[in-house]
């Protein structure tokens, strides 16, 4: 005889035992499977492509926008400058020459800027007007230069 035969419970035992070895088997292998797989980067490469598009179209613009207008305190103060720089010409020209500059004259050395017009008012009396996209200042040379480069003309 030999030994004792193993009973219904002890075969149902044993199967469940090697249907776990195998899930778990299995699993190991899926696993395995999942970890040589090359993964994906379709979505990354996306948001990398999208973000750098975002930012191109960004500096475009910004690039492409034109400067922003300075404030109409700015662009007088400016103006006002260029007109001092101008007046001080003409002054000089009058110390030199006796009589004032005719635009003409102003024109041909180059001092009158675009946007800047200068008439002779009498021997010895000029205004110049200088404009931009943004304002107007006007000079008369009975003004004291220096009150008016503060903005103090006409108070």
């Amino acid at each position: 005889m030999s030994g004792p035969e193993p009973s219904e419970r002890d075969f149902d035992r044993a199967v469940a035992e090697a249907a776990r070895a195998v899930e778990k088997a299995e699993a190991a292998r899926r696993a395995a499977e999942e970890r040589a797989r090359p993964r994906s980067r379709g979505p990354v490469l996306a948001v990398l492509l999208v973000g750098l598009v975002a930012v191109a179209v960004y500096d475009y613009v910004r690039l492409t926008a034109p400067p922003p207008t300075p404030p109409a305190e700015v662009a007088a103060e400016d103006l006002r400058a260029s007109v001092a720089i101008l007046v001080e010409e003409i002054e000089a020209f009058r110390a030199e020459a006796g009589r004032l500059p005719t635009a003409a004259e102003l024109e041909a050395e180059g001092l009158l800027d675009e946007g800047v017009r200068y008439a002779v008012l009498s021997d010895s009396a000029y205004e110049i007007t200088a404009t931009d996209e943004v304002v107007t200042v006007r000079y008369r040379s009975d003004t004291p230069l220096d009150g008016w480069l503060r903005g103090e003309e006409g108070r």
